[in-house]
């Protein structure tokens, strides 16, 4: 209706108007574009007289803050879950943390579409749906992975491998280590290890050398459940 009116008052001017000094032709060319500039700058005006009578609405914030109070406690409830998984290995829980992100995320995606709506640009609402969907997809995908790992007694990570034969090297009377073997059970790791040590010491000491190297794979990695330790003889 703005429109249209606006349109009108337009015609009206520009018909009204003496043009002086041109041929028929270009006074209509001239007509025609400023027609075109005005309809234009009345389109712009609509489309701000709109979004400022949507604003009026005490609806529109109502559902924008609604929105935003989603956002926040859900990201918080994202973190702590999280914080919580991590503390315990918990899969199951990092799953869920993840499903707390992802109703933040769709929170998200409701206060871009309810703004763009309002806005004129309803093309927002599917956009963000699309990025929102992205993103739950590939955290899926790496919490099913990590699930899998831990169910098919999946090695344990290189860094936690070196980190391992580091602190075993570090025991007095441990030469070399020749054997690593980790597995994933659930949360938990099991260790196997062949450490060298010098053939002429006695039973006792290689017994001695081997019980701290258990002793200390379990006291420094928390996750490891058992350590199996078999000392191999080195001499000279």
């Amino acid at each position: 209706m703005f429109e249209k009116q606006n349109i009108q008052e337009t015609i009206s001017k520009l018909n009204s108007d003496t043009v002086k000094g041109l041929t028929e032709g270009e006074a209509f060319r001239r007509l025609q574009q400023n027609g075109r500039n005005e309809m234009k700058a009345a389109r712009k005006k609509t489309k701000i007289q709109l979004f400022l009578e949507q604003l009026k609405d005490p609806l529109i914030y109502i559902l924008l803050i609604a929105a935003v109070v989603s956002i926040v406690v859900k990201e918080w409830m994202f973190w702590y879950t999280r914080g919580a998984a991590k503390k315990i290995n918990s899969g199951a829980l990092m799953a869920d943390a993840w499903h707390h992100r992802s109703d933040a995320l769709s929170s998200i995606g409701a206060f871009v579409g309810i703004l763009g709506a309002r806005l004129g640009y309803s093309i927002l609402d599917p956009i963000a749906s699309i990025v929102i969907c992205v993103m739950i997809a590939k955290a899926s995908i790496d919490i099913f992975r990590d699930a899998i790992d831990k169910m098919v007694d999946h090695s344990c990570d290189a860094k936690t491998e070196e980190s391992m034969k580091r602190e075993i090297l570090k025991v007095p009377g441990v030469r070399r280590v020749d054997l690593l073997k980790t597995r994933l059970f659930g949360s938990k790791m099991y260790v196997d290890i062949e450490i060298a040590a010098d053939g002429n010491i006695s039973l006792f000491d290689a017994h001695d050398i081997a019980e701290n190297v258990h002793h200390t794979i379990e006291n420094k990695f928390k996750d490891v459940k058992h350590c199996m330790v078999h000392v191999n003889p080195i001499y000279g």
